[in-house]
């Protein structure tokens, strides 16, 4: 799953000219991630991927997504970027 989403990082960033820093997963991916890479999430992790991740339901979203959102854009109807919608996967080991 890793590599999948990290080729798509790539791609988004030869076709763009800059990297994103953002990729939605839904939660099937999230467990699949967890279970393939758990020393992610380990808290000691000690490089950064570079992107956030954001979960969606698995109704809303069937493939990984990547995206660059612009600082202090709304993602959603009551939340910016530089808040909880965004979830830094060691923020998200701490609250599973």
């Amino acid at each position: 799953m890793l590599d999948h989403i990290l080729g798509r990082v790539q791609a988004f960033e030869k076709r763009h000219g800059y990297t994103p820093n953002v990729v939605y997963i839904n939660h099937s991916h999230f467990n699949i991630l967890r279970e393939q890479c758990p020393g992610l999430f380990s808290g000691t992790v000690s490089y950064a991927l570079g992107f956030h991740l954001i979960l969606m339901s698995d109704k809303e979203l069937a493939h990984p997504r990547i995206a660059w959102i612009p600082p202090r854009i709304k993602i959603g109807p009551e939340v910016e970027n530089d808040a909880a919608a965004v979830l830094d996967i060691r923020q998200h080991r701490r609250a599973g």
